[in-house]
């Protein structure tokens, strides 16, 4: 049996790394697919981590972290539109008996399930079951969540919450529910902490990281995050970790960008889990 893990962006495979280091653990074959998503920091998450390459398979593959919406969109449909014989040439035959695994929302998870049905593999849903009360909000990340919940054998529930709202797919007898009772990055921050004890304090400190798209695309919300960020500095020291598509928006709105540079805030590319935590 092998557990095939589908993920795109960094944040997912921190979110998936417990899952890999106990199959190593107990011995059970697992490979990931990458769907391309982050060309860059994915792997340096993944060297970080001491992954293995030979395990990691990459489909889709892009030159670069995506930085914008239309960038996501293209991508998006080329990978989703992969047909059932360019996956197998890509990752090998399945076997009866093996499993597909996702995380969480994004389009790679989306991505990931569609390729699931493709292949007739039952799927495993990680971080199953959040919902909001719209249909459209947030954007897309919704529409993946009750999509991949009507497709999943396993789902694996952070919290109560989450669990309840997987409760008609459990009482039609469809699927499994799991209440892991937490997510599963709290055990990614014991496995990091447990290998380097942090040393260093970091207090009066802001870290900052502003990522998601309705925040950045969205005019009002993008100047009130500026603005907060600006009077912030005025009292503490700030360091702003920028994803590619925040290093994109300010490429386009210097003004703002200008201006928390004169507040004397720091900007830094992405960071990497472990230094992340530290920070």
């Amino acid at each position: 049996m092998t557990i095939w893990i589908s993920l795109g962006t960094a944040a997912e495979l921190i979110k998936i790394y417990p899952i890999l280091h106990l199959a190593n653990t107990r011995g059970i074959d697992w490979r990931v697919l990458s769907t391309g998503q982050s060309a860059v920091n994915f792997w340096k998450q993944w060297d970080d981590f001491g992954l293995p390459r030979e395990r990691a398979v990459t489909l889709n593959a892009t030159s670069h972290d995506l930085e914008s919406s239309g960038q996501a969109l293209t991508w998006f449909f080329k990978a989703i539109f992969k047909s059932r014989s360019s996956i197998i040439r890509a990752i090998g035959e399945v076997k009866h008996g093996d499993t597909w695994v996702v995380h969480g929302d994004t389009l790679s998870t989306l991505i990931g399930s569609v390729y699931a049905r493709r292949l007739g593999l039952p799927l495993a849903h990680v971080e199953a079951g959040l919902r909001s009360t719209s249909l459209f909000s947030p954007f897309p990340e919704e529409i993946t969540r009750r999509l991949v919940s009507r497709w999943a054998t396993w789902h694996f529930a952070p919290g109560d919450t989450p669990t309840r709202a997987l409760e008609p797919f459990r009482k039609k007898g469809r699927s499994v529910v799991i209440n892991t009772r937490h997510n599963t990055l709290l055990d990614t921050l014991r496995l990091q902490l447990d290998r380097e004890p942090t040393r260093t304090s970091s207090q009066g400190s802001v870290v900052v990281n502003i990522h998601r798209f309705e925040n950045i695309n969205n005019h009002q919300r993008w100047q009130n995050v500026v603005n907060i960020i600006g009077k912030v500095a005025e009292s503490r020291r700030v360091q702003f970790v920028m994803h590619p598509i925040t290093q994109h928006k300010f490429s386009v709105d210097r003004q703002s960008f200008d201006k928390l540079k004169r507040a004397n805030v720091e900007f830094m590319d992405r960071q990497i889990f472990n230094r992340f935590i530290r920070m």
